[in-house]
């Protein structure tokens, strides 16, 4: 496993969706009811940018629908799911330390998820664009789950549960199965479609007098 191939594995839902409903159950159980809504938008936000993602996929897996001027084929899922998700965990953590504390963990958390980003397209997952349009999605859904998840966490330094998060975090990267979320979108694409191959990004520029219309 490459150096990018290892950080790309931060961005992959397996890893990082226990990650957060550890957090967020360790939290409800501290607060109570203020942190179970925060949680709940969380959630309920995570899940409706990643309808669109997976809507954006297998619109163009399916049915080859896409942007071939921006090189277009779906939103990337890893890099939503990293900056959707990392940020808060890093409000969570820093609990109610100083100002300058929470601005180093969540800018070490916005450059994790920029990495895993920029690691979708050198290991050529995902053009430019889709890994754009996946910060784009993740930070409206970081934005506003760090607005109401900041200050829950009353303890000023809490450095244990981000001690449990990093460790969860590098042991799963290093021993978690390699997902197959491209290869179930894929599947589910052909059975909505009723093709038998699925369009590829090399269909995205065909001249569209040569465009390749997979048969049933």
């Amino acid at each position: 496993m490459t150096s990018w191939s290892f950080l790309s594995r931060l961005g992959e839902a397996q890893i990082l969706m226990p990650a957060m409903v550890s957090a967020l159950a360790w939290l409800s159980w501290r607060v109570g009811l203020p942190a179970v809504r925060a949680g709940a938008l969380w959630l309920l936000m995570l899940a409706g940018a990643g309808l669109v993602t997976l809507t954006t996929k297998l619109a163009f897996i399916g049915w080859g629908l896409g942007w071939a001027w921006a090189d277009f084929t779906g939103v990337s899922g890893h890099t939503l799911a990293a900056t959707a998700v990392l940020p808060p965990l890093a409000s969570l953590a820093t609990g109610r330390q100083s100002v300058r504390g929470r601005a180093v963990l969540l800018a070490v958390a916005v450059l994790l998820a920029i990495v895993v980003g920029v690691s979708r397209v050198v290991l050529g997952a995902h053009s430019v664009s889709e890994v754009l349009a996946g910060w784009l999605l993740g930070a409206a859904v970081s934005s506003l789950a760090v607005q109401r998840l900041n200050g829950l966490n009353s303890r000023r330094h809490d450095w244990s549960l981000l001690l449990v998060l990093a460790v969860w975090g590098l042991s799963a990267m290093t021993s978690a199965p390699a997902t197959r979320s491209h290869e179930r979108v894929t599947e589910w694409a052909l059975r909505l479609s009723g093709h038998s191959q699925p369009f590829v990004r090399a269909d995205l520029h065909r001249p569209r007098s040569a465009t390749r219309v997979p048969g049933p």
